[in-house]
């Protein structure tokens, strides 16, 4: 447990809370051993045993002058949950409280000092995690995006023991992606085409109290998926207003939303033309797939080949700089011809995807602190942070 912050402590208190371990087989320790810093745990430099020890909680323990027991006062050990330790280039839906769990190897979940392996969760009580994030971490690859809720994150911090200071650490190279929605079909008839749908959350945040908020010091990049744009409506033109020559014309597809994974574009409505016996109009008019950042581009609309009528396009894919984009309302002009002889029937278009957030914080009894440094941003101000009574999930 944490060293007291008053009184009489010996050299036994140190040994418990920081190691060694008795595995570790380095002998008998003194207090000189404990001048310790970690050069660089995947992008957290010049790490102390502890940086908020002594008297007042707020000074390292010494790595050179004078080093005295007093400078134990209130030291904690100071575990870091290496995300980076994750397989492949660009893991997703991790949860590190269950990484933590899951593992007692230095690589994955280290002590700071490398002194001793990790107590239980169940003892971290008084102690520092760090969730260190240093490379991607999105939502997953073969993800369906037809299927996506707000609630769903990138990466969740897990649940910890009351009393556990808790900090996600986002380094330069780090990023955080939610999934980017897919883009809405176009219709070709009456009636409305599919909306976009809706993009995930990067961040969650399960745990921090008032007293002890979740600190999350950002020097990368945090972004939610975005919204697939909506789906064009179709146009039916009859000429003479008997399903004999009806023309179908096609709304075009949705593009996808930003994320990682990127939502994919929307196709177009199934189009025919009366007058060529019902022959399927071959041109498509899909929407574009999204990118990490950037939302895809609109299915184009289709022109009558007799009369003055457009079908509607699609919805331009959201992303940070177009949050919100509804397929165009479709386009149905006046025929050329005689009014009494033709008629159009405008369908609706879908409308936008709703994007996810890029930090949710399960709770309004859950806190959190933000700190940027460096090149560190969040993407879309206003949609940066928000307090859920639902249970987010990965």
């Amino acid at each position: 447990m944490p060293i007291q912050g008053s009184g009489q402590i010996s050299m036994r208190d140190i040994k418990d809370e920081f190691g060694p371990n008795p595995g570790n087989n380095i002998g008998p320790v003194s207090m000189e051993d404990y001048r310790l810093q970690e050069e660089d745990i995947d992008g957290l430099t010049d790490l102390p045993l502890d940086e908020n020890a002594g008297p007042s909680s707020n000074t390292d323990i010494p790595r050179t002058g004078s080093l005295s027991f007093e400078n134990f006062y209130n030291a904690k050990l100071n575990v870091v949950v290496r995300m980076t330790s994750q397989p492949g280039d660009n893991p997703s839906q991790q949860n590190a409280r269950s990484i933590y769990n899951g593992n007692t190897n230095q690589t994955v979940v280290r002590c700071v000092g490398n002194l001793r392996t990790r107590p239980a969760a169940t003892n971290m009580n008084g102690r520092r995690v760090i969730i260190d994030v240093n490379k991607q971490i999105s939502s997953g690859s073969n993800q369906n995006n037809k299927n996506t809720n707000r609630q769903q994150c990138a990466m969740r911090t897990g649940e910890w023991v009351t009393g556990t200071q808790l900090t996600v650490h986002i380094g330069a190279s780090g990023s955080i992606y939610g999934a980017g929605g897919d883009g809405g079909d176009g219709n070709a008839v009456s009636g409305k085409a599919e909306s976009g749908s809706t993009g995930t959350s990067a961040l969650g945040i399960d745990y921090g109290t008032t007293s002890i908020p979740t600190q999350i010091i950002n020097k990368g990049y945090i972004q939610a998926g975005y919204g697939g744009g909506g789906g064009g409506g179709g146009l039916t033109e009859d000429q003479e207003k008997d399903a004999e020559d009806d023309q179908y014309l096609k709304g075009g597809g949705g593009g996808g939303g930003a994320g990682v994974p990127a939502g994919k574009g929307g196709i177009s409505g199934e189009g025919y033309d009366g007058n060529d016996n019902r022959n399927y109009i071959d041109a498509e008019f899909p929407g574009g797939d999204g990118t990490a950042t950037e939302g895809g581009s609109r299915g184009d609309h289709q022109v009558s080949r007799e009369f003055d009528g457009i079908s509607g396009e699609g919805g331009r894919g959201c992303d940070p700089q177009e949050p919100v984009d509804e397929g165009e309302e479709t386009g149905g002009q006046e025929p050329v011809d005689d009014m009494e002889k033709n008629g159009t029937s405008p369908g609706e278009p879908g409308e936008a995807g709703t994007p996810g957030y890029s930090i949710i914080v399960e709770g309004a009894a859950n806190t959190v602190n933000i700190t940027e440094s460096g090149s560190g941003a969040i993407a879309e101000e206003n949609a940066r942070i928000v307090y859920s009574t639902t249970v987010i999930s990965s």
